[in-house]
């Protein structure tokens, strides 16, 4: 479902997030999935969370703290007869895990920490950090930068041993000894510049550009016998 603005001359009610979450409930939905959480939204949202319904949605932070206060910010613009503690209750009792993603230093958007939503303390949201993405900068033989990323598991969570395999698993981690680990690799520009000729002569074929793909083709051996 999306949103519309009202059209012209139309005297009916426009069509907004809050308006899509209800409609959502009243059809009895399993699952709600909100593109990205910015305004009075927030509480259809937390209402439908606290009352059993499963959903996920985005929002913009530096931090989990961050994240759940905008949500408190987000909920009390939709009315000013709440509560701000109310609200941070509620927030509390809905969201059990907040899932940060950033941009590494080699470009790529990763999830880089999972916090558990424990419930307040002293006014403040008491969470709990899960997992964090380590990343670590080495040198390759050639000169080249080596950057490798693994998961540290801080805190224990009341989430199943399987569930946390399976969050390792989805990011493309590998259990050891010392714990979940996730995706170490080796990024140097020479490995950079192959995978791409090697990505833009596959595409050639398939469009049939022979001459093209033939010239990439060629290039990609030879960065090759580089490394």
């Amino acid at each position: 479902h999306y949103t519309r603005p009202p059209t012209a001359g139309e005297t009916g009610r426009r069509y907004d997030l809050r308006v899509v979450v209800r409609d959502m409930l009243r059809k009895r939905a399993d699952r709600i999935v909100i593109g990205e959480v910015r305004g009075p939204e927030a509480l259809d949202m937390l209402l439908a969370m606290s009352a059993g319904t499963c959903g996920w949605s985005s929002c913009h932070g530096h931090s989990s703290q961050d994240v759940l206060s905008r949500l408190c910010i987000f909920a009390l613009l939709a009315s000013e007869n709440l509560s701000h503690q109310a609200i941070q209750h509620m927030v509390a009792n809905a969201v059990e895990v907040v899932v940060m993603m950033g941009r590494c230093a080699d470009g790529k958007l990763r999830v880089v920490a999972v916090d558990e939503v424990v419930g307040m303390a002293e006014g403040r949201f008491d969470v709990l950090p899960i997992f964090r993405l380590k990343e670590e900068t080495g040198s390759m033989p050639d000169g080249s930068a080596c950057r490798s990323y693994s998961w540290q598991q801080l805190n224990a969570s009341r989430f199943s041993p399987a569930v946390e395999e399976s969050f390792c698993e989805t990011a493309g981690g590998q259990h050891g000894q010392g714990g979940p680990t996730a995706e170490a690799e080796v990024v140097s520009p020479l490995a950079r510049a192959t995978e791409l000729a090697r990505n833009r002569a596959t595409r050639a074929v398939e469009e049939g550009r022979e001459a093209e793909a033939k010239r990439l083709a060629g290039l990609v051996e030879r960065l090759e016998a580089l490394r």
